[in-house]
Parts: C-alpha cells; structure tokens; sequence
C-alpha cells in the first residue's frame, strides 16, 4: 500500500502512501455522475485463473500463471487477492529467465527486473506484503521484447501466521496506442452528517477533476469518466481518522464494497482525517488492479481538508481544491504502477533512469533525512516526490511533472484504456 505525508514528508511509503499533518475531508449524501466510464481503445479482461492457500507464514509457495500476454501491444497485470490477509509475490519468472526473486538466506532480491518488484518482496524480511498486490508483464510496455507470452512462475509468501486464501486473476489488456489513454475517476466523499469545505457539491468535484486533467494531459492520459458520490457514514469516517491500522481497515473494506460496479473507474474515498492527521492518502497497492472492482486493493484513500494555504491567484478555497488534487493526482500514479523518486531517507530510488535522485549528499541539516527544501532543484518538481516543499504556507515549486518514463509506465497500466 501506500501512504503519504505533506510539509515535510508529502508522499511517504507503505506500499504507497502519502504522509504530513494534513487532512481532507469529504462528505456523502446520494450520488451523482458525469460520464460513466473511460473511453477506451483497448480491449481488456480479468479472468480467475486459480485459488491458493497458505498456511501461517508459509514462504515461497509456487505456482503456474497460465497465458500471459506479453508484447506488441499486450499487456498482463496478475492480480493476487486475499483479503484479510498479507501476502508478498517473492518470484516471477518465465522459460526467458528470472525476473524477480527474493533469497530469503541471504536476504537479498535478484532477478533483472528486481527494481521494478522490489516493493511486492515482503515477508519476514521486511515486514512488507498487502492484501492485494499486482504484477504487471511487461513492467512497462517498452521492455516488451524481454517478456514472452506463455506461462510464468509466481512464488507467494504468507507474512501473517494464520493461513490466507488468495485468489489470483489475469488482467489483460490490448492496446495499439501507448502514448494516450483514458481513466475513470471515482470520487467517494465521506462526511458526518455535513458539507466539506473542499468538496460540497459535484460542481466542486468538477474543479478537481480539472485540475487533475492538466496533471494528466502532459503524458497523454485523459479523465475520460468521472462519477462522485457522497457518503454519509460517521463510522468509516472515525476509522480513518483514528490510526494507520484503521486507515488499512476502512481502505480494504471500502475497496471490497467496490464489487459489482460496471465501471472501469479508480476508486478515491476521500475522508476528512487520516491517522490523526499523520497521512494525505494512501493507496492498496503499487500498482493496484486494474480496472478490476471488489478487490482488497481496488482504490485509494486521501484526507480532504482546508489547509489555510493561499497560493498565488488563488482562493483558500481554490488552494484546498488544488491541494487535494495534487494528493489525489500523486496516489493516482501509485496505482498506475509508479514509486517515489526518492525516499525519505535519501534510499530506495524508483528504478527509472530519467528521474533524478536525491540522495543523502543533499542531506543538509545532518538529520538522516531529505526533505522538500532540500531536494528542491532535484526532483522535488516531480508530481511522485515523496513530501511536499511548501513553506510557510506558500509553495516553493510546481510539483507536477511526470517523466517520460514515468508516463509509460502509466500508460502501460490496464485501468490506462
């Protein structure tokens, strides 16, 4: 999953997440929506392929992925699912070679796409693994020669020590363009019994959407279906708001309660406070399951709240709207497939070659970590910089830009259609 923090650590790492004393809050009431679902070009499916069962912290238990599709234009995302437990893929292989594997002897991770799948190695090692996790295959689409259609071995490790039952599906998508796509966004707005200052009506839905439009368009991804609904429900709200555990709690429930919408959408249920405050967003996994409804991964969590930001030619308002949009933007990318450039303690870096890195050389202040100030220059301009650089209320830079490799991975996703 992920999880992220603002002004200081705007974009942390669970499996994805967004860390930072700031909160957004969003209401619920009925339903409205503007289109129902993404324009696409590609065909896409998701087929159950099989059910695995693990026993308490079981490691490496093997099995077969059948019919993969892989290049000219075919891309395979193998969606494992098991909710309520925690699962890591360990290894990913193919009669071409190793892709992914994890030496748990020697505590390592090899295989020559290992930067790509090192965040789904979990396990005893490193405490990592989700309910939900996806695999895509290709890693993104312009490595397509490497990864052959056929069958493929996935080996899963169980980190809890009571038995899980995971279902694995095969995402598949056809696409003969990867330079654009279209998305469905899915607004959730929780509220207790009153409007929020962010999103009170679908009019207000609409600015964020705009706003996330002009993030998207620079990679040739379109918001193509946007649909908002408000909620009501002063229970998921408390649970959000009271820790990471409830924050984890209510993204896996709310993202099962998913099941048997007919549409292509990402889910985004915004709600006013996560963790007490420690979080902006969070999402059920890196990347998340594509265009697949009812899984434990199928969304992403994000506070909504008013900040007291005013940046330049803008309203508090407008501010709270682009903020948030932001937020929503960033968590997006996680579940497109994307990591931080950089973490927060200078290390692990995302494995693409033509974002910069900041290591702990630009570590300043000497206090083990880099912050947005710090990195400003580097990569802090990238929409996937793990915090914020805002300072004093006013930001320092435009944190939106996503690299050219960036957007193929993006535009490789199933849920890009």
């Amino acid at each position: 999953m992920s999880s992220h923090k603002l002004n200081g650590n705007w974009l942390g790492l669970w499996s994805a997440a967004l860390l930072v004393p700031l909160s957004l809050v969003l209401n619920a009431c009925g339903g409205s929506s503007d289109n129902n679902s993404a324009g696409g070009v590609g065909a896409h499916s998701s087929t159950l392929i099989g059910t695995v069962t693990l026993a308490g912290n079981e490691k490496k238990q093997a099995f077969t992925a059948p019919g993969v599709e892989s290049g000219g234009g075919k891309v395979t995302e193998i969606v494992v699912d098991a909710p309520g437990g925690k699962v890591s893929v360990d290894t990913l292989s193919s009669s071409a070679g190793t892709y992914f594997d994890v030496d748990y002897g020697a505590g390592t991770v090899g295989g020559a796409y290992s930067g790509f799948y090192r965040f789904l190695w979990g396990g005893p090692i490193t405490g990592g693994g989700g309910a939900s996790l996806g695999v895509i295959v290709p890693a993104r689409h312009g490595s397509s020669g490497d990864f052959p259609s056929g069958d493929y071995t996935i080996a899963l490790t169980n980190v809890k020590s009571s038995p899980v039952t995971a279902n694995v599906y095969l995402v598949k998508k056809n696409d003969p363009d990867f330079s654009k796509g279209g998305i469905t966004i899915n607004l959730f707005v929780y509220t207790v019994g009153g409007s929020n200052p962010v999103i009170a009506s679908v009019a207000d839905a609409q600015a964020i959407k705009s706003y996330m439009t002009n993030i998207f368009q620079q990679v040739g991804i379109t918001v193509s279906g946007f649909n908002v609904e408000f909620r009501d429900d002063p229970g998921a709200v408390a649970q959000a708001g009271a820790s990471r555990a409830g924050v984890r709690a209510f993204l896996e429930s709310a993202s099962i309660g998913t099941a048997g919408r007919g549409d292509t959408g990402i889910n985004c249920f915004l709600v006013p406070q996560l963790a007490a405050g420690e979080l902006l967003g969070m999402d059920g996994a890196i990347p998340g399951p594509g265009f697949m409804q009812g899984t434990a991964s199928s969304g992403l969590v994000a506070a909504a709240t008013a900040f007291g930001y005013i940046f330049p030619g803008l309203t508090s308002h407008e501010t709270d709207q682009q903020y948030l949009s932001l937020t929503l933007a960033h968590e997006i990318g996680h579940y497109l497939g994307l990591y931080h450039p950089s973490e927060r303690y200078g290390d692990p870096h995302d494995p693409l070659s033509d974002t910069a890195e900041c290591g702990l050389q630009y570590d300043t202040d000497h206090d083990g970590e880099v912050s947005g100030p710090e990195c400003r220059g580097v990569n802090t301009q990238y929409l996937m910089f793990y915090t914020d650089d805002i300072k004093n209320g006013q930001p320092t830079g435009d944190q939106t830009v996503i690299s050219p490799q960036e957007g193929e991975v993006m535009n490789t996703h199933p849920s890009v259609l």
